[in-house]
């Protein structure tokens, strides 16, 4: 049984992206000074150092330490080996994963009586240590009695000790960001956007995806510490939330219907989330709340608009074909705009959506105004716009390829622009600087480059905000700077 309890660690290991594998070290190495040689381990991508982590847990109590490190800082790994999902043969008179939770918990029991006694730590150390003279009474008392060592040489000793915990502990900070263990998200979540009550309150939402099963809607509660997830089970993907107070808010997306794909409203209230009655509609991407009784949510070739408790379908004026639309934003009741495939630019004037004449061809995802005289577009292939004085007009910015997809603002001269690969464009004193952000990270040796898109920003004050990103990643504006809060 120890044999194959030992392989499945080595699966669950294995299934761990580099990254995580070096977290776990060194989680394991600030548990047990014994294992302080695995921060040497995995720091690339190489499948067999889940073998090596392994092996070096050669002792009952080391192994039990590993298997306790992957209970408290990646349980899922060990989840998807019970559900199957890392595949492990079981051996003869193995019936299921249960059993070797049953074998550690046993180890775990007599971990107390398996321990060698510290005598017989120091004869094993003496024994094998050339510096130490095995033959006399000479050897005997080398064992038994170790040299003392001086208070300053003690003293020397802790200083060095925390010096090394120090330099492996802002190394890990600074490559992987902050350890925190039982994340709510993981790699198979996408996050989409986020809504901010206020610094101790707001919502973040997106998609669940699993092999062979539906997506499941994602939705993360903000309680001033930390994100809990939601356990409301929902079929669908969720593009846009705007919470019109603490009590009350909405989430946009997309829901599989039959052979079809459709639009799908949730609407919080009460304490829960509750899925709204639709008539039919296209994928929704952008939403607008104007109050709690008014709002407007667009997408794949929809506008629809909530007033009177019912969310109805709007059109464009003179245009019964519309694009695919990817945001909208109102700075009133009667004023507005949407922006979405092909550069189309909407504007809402109170009686109806009127189309503008396109000023780019490249696709528009973000858009941010502060007031109803500014505000900013920007798209694919790094195309950002800029309304100012009645007229929308290409921005003159430091040139980028990437595709941006969220932009936030603070004020009219202070904000920024996120995108893909972590990309990042800064807007300070009138003129936009060029930057990037690490999100998630594709690891090479000691090299990391960002990986994970931004999906969505926002800025609560100066000094706090939030942006989404692909495969569970998040990131939060603080003290000037976007640090990962979540890294997958």
């Amino acid at each position: 049984m120890k044999n194959y309890a030992t392989s499945t660690l080595t699966n669950a290991v294995a299934s761990l992206r580099s990254s995580d594998r070096a977290r776990l070290c060194i989680y394991l190495a600030g548990t047990d000074r014994k294992l302080v040689g695995l921060t040497a381990f995995n720091f690339g991508e190489d499948p067999t150092a889940a073998r090596q982590i392994v092996d070096y847990c050669e002792s009952q109590d080391a192994l039990l330490t590993l298997y306790r490190g992957l209970q408290q800082g990646y349980p899922a790994a060990l989840h998807d080996l019970k559900a199957g999902s890392i595949e492990t043969p079981l051996p003869p008179g193995v019936n299921d994963f249960s059993e070797v939770d049953a074998f550690y918990q046993e180890m775990e029991k007599q971990s107390s009586t398996t321990l060698p006694e510290m005598d017989q730590r120091t004869t094993r150390i003496a024994s094998v240590n050339p510096n130490v003279d095995s033959s006399g009474p000479g050897a005997v008392l080398t064992q038994s009695q170790p040299r003392q060592q001086s208070g300053v040489a003690r003293l020397l000793g802790c200083l060095i000790s925390l010096l090394i915990v120090a330099g492996v502990g802002y190394y890990a900070y600074t490559m992987f960001g902050p350890l925190r263990l039982n994340q709510p998200v993981n790699r198979s979540d996408s996050l989409t956007a986020v809504s901010m009550v206020s610094a101790q309150d707001g919502w973040l939402v997106g998609s669940t995806y699993r092999q062979d099963e539906p997506t499941i809607a994602l939705l993360l509660h903000w309680n001033g510490s930390d994100w809990l997830r939601v356990a409301k089970r929902i079929n669908g993907d969720l593009n846009a939330v705007q919470m019109v107070s603490a009590d009350e808010g909405w989430a946009v997306g997309s829901e599989q219907g039959g052979d079809s794909t459709r639009g799908l409203i949730l609407h919080y209230k009460g304490g829960r989330w509750s899925k709204q009655n639709l008539a039919a509609s296209g994928i929704l991407y952008g939403l607008a709340m104007v109050s709690p009784d008014e709002g407007w949510a667009v997408g794949w070739g929809t506008i629809l608009h909530y007033q009177q408790g019912v969310w109805q379908a709007d059109t464009v004026v003179g245009n019964s074909l519309l694009s695919i639309l990817h945001a909208v934003q109102m700075d009133s009741r009667k004023h507005g705009w949407a922006v979405g495939n092909g550069g189309t630019i909407l504007e809402y004037d109170g009686k109806g959506w009127h189309e503008l004449e396109a000023i780019t061809n490249n696709e528009l995802d973000a858009l941010a105004f502060s007031g109803s005289m500014e505000g900013w577009a920007v798209g694919k292939s790094g195309t950002v716009l800029h309304y100012k004085d009645g007229h929308w007009r290409k921005a003159d910015l430091p040139y980028t390829e990437k595709n941006l997809t969220a932009v936030c603002l603070l004020s009219a001269s202070e904000g920024f622009a996120l995108g893909s690969d972590g990309i990042m464009l800064s807007y300070s004193g009138g003129q936009w600087t060029k930057g990037v952000v690490a999100i998630g990270q594709k690891t090479k040796g000691m090299l990391t480059s960002p990986t994970a898109d931004v999906t969505s920003a926002t800025l609560i004050a100066a000094s706090d905000g939030w942006a989404t990103a692909r495969y569970g990643n998040l990131l939060r504006f603080e003290g000037g700077v976007w640090r990962p809060f979540y890294r997958n």
